[in-house]
């Protein structure tokens, strides 16, 4: 029971210090609109990211499910790469590699923002 009432508190401590959360974003603001709004804006993109990567990837399973369930399947990869199946996949195999670098780069504008607000 005293550890049960020990995280319980510990929670409701972090549930609490949230109240300070208003405070300080009012204090950010103040400092620079424009820039807490950019940050914002690409905190969120940021965020989306894994979700859409990973919604590429189950994509691009399907389409290899597919292909390797297609009743009449090419020989060779020259025979694959003629018949036009493969084009999808190297469709999402594009959109999960450009995926991956916009990431990176909201990473990177992100720390860029971040050190190069008035308040850092």
């Amino acid at each position: 029971m005293g550890a049960s009432a020990a995280s319980s508190r510990s929670l409701r401590e972090r549930v609490g210090a949230l109240r300070n959360l208003r405070p300080f974003l009012l204090m950010v603001w103040r400092t620079s609109p424009e820039l807490t709004a950019a940050s914002l804006v690409l905190r969120l993109l940021r965020a989306v990211m894994p979700v859409a990567t990973l919604y590429v990837g189950k994509l691009i399973i399907d389409n290899v499910v597919l292909l390797v369930q297609a009743p009449h399947k090419p020989e060779t990869l020259r025979l694959w790469l003629d018949s036009g199946l493969l084009n999808w996949l190297g469709l999402l195999l594009l959109a999960e590699f450009a995926l991956a670098v916009l990431a990176d780069i909201l990473g990177r504008v992100v720390s860029l923002s971040t050190a190069c607000s008035p308040s850092a």
